[in-house]
């Protein structure tokens, strides 16, 4: 009688090979994997080259050789790297736009006509007493008399002093514009190699040092507009010490995670740059003392956001507190990028604040009084 229980021999089958030709043999074929870039990691499966914050426990990239893939992982797929890509990618398109609105020919003199004639004619008033020291000191009220009858030579005169003054924002759209695309580089590619993470950081870290120092620039030209030996000074004090940091950027220890106190506290130092000259600006001149003060006070607030950002940076807070929970979302860096965006805000702010007081004003130095 035949046991049904009995064990069955195994059978020997052999490999079912594809025929491309033939199309129900896709079936059969072996089923393709994910791409590597869609599967997240866990901080314990990582090289030691990519472990930085041990407070951040997943949602890691794994390293690629593939662009295209790392391109897709970066900007298509949600990951720890995911808001700092876009944070500083869209602040670059944002400041982008903004920068081709402020230096390119949408931006005319039009609109400032109407308030520099009033100014103008309060000016002409203002001025029966003690004419002859406005003339000297100002210059406004006889550019007003000498052109009051010709609006096109306003047009022109204002036109030709906006774009003199717009040059001085140069610095700090183009710096901006350079420290968030390296920014956006480095979060979205560094994954390719440790040669990939030492070189986009230390073009992420170069960003930083152009965006302070443009800063610096920006705010040098306006206060000082009216004394460019001072201004010149102050240009030479901001590029030498930039080139005194590039070097130590260079450095194979300044990337490494130990080096993160020492990296804040440097980029705080330059920072500095930018408030000393407007502090001094403000002594200067005690008759534009509300318009440097809106600058120094923007300025102040540009750095304090760089603070903030830089001690959520070097703290790690608040995944330090709870360990694993913003592994995607509202990480230390996350949030110091935020606080960048911030302060640049801030900065063209005051920047231009003191442009339109320059165009309202000016002074000796100014295209305006030339024509």
């Amino acid at each position: 009688m035949p046991s049904f229980f009995s064990p069955i021999a195994p059978v020997s089958l052999a490999p079912v090979t594809p025929n491309p030709s033939r199309r129900h043999d896709a079936f059969f074929a072996s089923p393709s994997p994910l791409p590597p870039a869609d599967r997240l990691l866990t901080i314990f499966e990582l090289p030691a080259w990519m472990r930085d914050n041990d407070f951040l426990r997943g949602s890691y990239r794994p390293p690629q050789k593939s662009l295209r893939r790392i391109f897709y992982s970066a900007f298509f797929t949600l990951h720890n790297d995911t808001i700092n890509i876009w944070t500083h990618g869209i602040g670059f398109l944002f400041f982008l736009a903004l920068g081709i609105y402020l230096l390119g020919p949408a931006t005319s003199a039009h609109r400032h006509v109407s308030r520099i004639a009033v100014a103008c004619t309060e000016k002409a008033v203002s001025t029966t007493a003690d004419i002859r020291t406005h003339l000297k000191a100002l210059g406004l009220p006889n550019f007003c008399l000498r052109h009051s009858h010709s609006p096109n030579l306003v047009q022109d005169a204002l036109s030709n002093l906006l774009n003199s003054h717009r040059f001085g924002l140069f610095p700090l759209v183009l710096t901006s514009l350079l420290c968030l695309a390296f920014s956006t580089l480095f979060h979205a590619f560094w994954i390719h190699s440790p040669k990939a993470l030492r070189l986009l950081g230390q073009l992420d870290f170069l960003g930083i040092t152009f965006l302070i120092s443009g800063h610096a620039l920006s705010a040098i030209f306006y206060a000082f507009y009216c004394k460019p030996t001072i201004a010149r000074w102050y240009y030479a004090f901001v590029i030498i010490v930039e080139a005194a940091i590039v070097p130590a950027i260079f450095s194979p220890s300044f990337g490494k995670p130990a080096a993160r106190p020492f990296r804040t506290l440097l980029f705080c130092c330059l920072a500095s740059t930018t408030l000393l000259p407007l502090l001094h600006a403000i002594w200067l001149h005690t008759t534009a003392f509300y318009e440097l003060a809106v600058a120094a006070g923007s300025a102040a607030s540009a750095l304090a956001m760089y603070a903030i950002g830089a001690v959520f940076y070097v703290a790690r807070f608040p995944e330090c507190c709870r360990v694993g929970m913003h592994d995607r979302f509202f990480a230390s860096h996350q949030l110091m990028h935020v606080a960048v965006l911030f302060g640049v805000g801030f900065h063209l702010y005051g920047c231009w604040t003191l442009l339109e007081y320059r165009m309202e004003f000016g002074c000796s130095a100014s295209p305006l009084f030339h024509f």
